[in-house]
């Protein structure tokens, strides 16, 4: 938990153990998270009644409440790319995986597909290991 105090503590501009609720999707992406902007902007909104400002205790909370959320998005995830293997190898061809990735949900650019791309790596034939890339997707440091 030292790295989300350290977190806190970069963000607390003021020095007064608080930060801006605005701040939250800042905070939990520099832990490693990756909460989408809906999903930051319903925490957001649940933080908002301390005058738009939350404490490391709150911000602990919602880390916890968005960990949670992110297991279910993480089987969604799983389920979605697992629809794409077609021959049911447990791999996801590029091509597929570039038109999914930039049509559904929060779409990426492409030069956001090509950092999964170089990131998690392509086989000879143009696959991405689907379980690999779903690890990888949600892994908080």
């Amino acid at each position: 938990m030292q790295e989300i105090k350290d977190v806190f503590n970069y963000l607390d501009k003021t020095k007064q153990g608080v930060i801006d609720v605005k701040d939250i999707g800042t905070a939990l992406r520099c832990i490693g998270m990756n909460p989408t902007e809906c999903e930051v902007q319903e925490l957001q909104e649940e933080a908002q009644n301390n005058n738009g400002k939350i404490t490391l205790d709150e911000l602990q909370r919602l880390m916890n409440k968005c960990k949670l959320n992110c297991v279910t998005n993480k089987e969604e995830v799983l389920k979605f790319f697992r629809s794409l293997d077609k021959s049911m190898e447990g791999y996801v061809d590029t091509k597929e995986l570039k038109i999914a990735l930039c049509n559904a949900g929060e779409p990426l650019q492409e030069k956001e597909v090509e950092l999964v791309y170089k990131d998690f790596g392509i086989s000879e034939d143009g696959k991405i290991k689907i379980n690999e890339l779903v690890e990888g997707l949600f892994k908080v440091k």
